[in-house]
């Protein structure tokens, strides 16, 4: 089972990102991601084996975008990755 969502806006859609990330979670979950455009239009990626929460580690919160998408993944087969 697995979730997954995008954002298009004016606020701040790392946030917003996580935070879904963060609500999917009684879904069940053992790996997550996020994906984005950065300034320069480049994309950046993030993956990590849990959920929305150890996401924010990796991910600076603060940096400013508009456009994301995330994804959270319940191995039904293969790796947690």
């Amino acid at each position: 089972m697995c979730g997954i969502f995008g954002y298009v806006g004016k606020g701040p859609s790392l946030s917003i990102l996580v935070e879904g990330l963060t609500a999917l979670q009684y879904r069940g979950h053992d790996s997550s991601g996020i994906a984005y455009f950065d300034k320069q239009n480049s994309i950046k990626v993030f993956k990590e084996v849990g959920g929305g929460e150890n996401l924010k580690e990796k991910v600076n919160l603060n940096e400013q975008t508009t456009c994301g998408i995330a994804h959270n993944r319940w191995a039904t087969h293969g790796g947690a990755n």
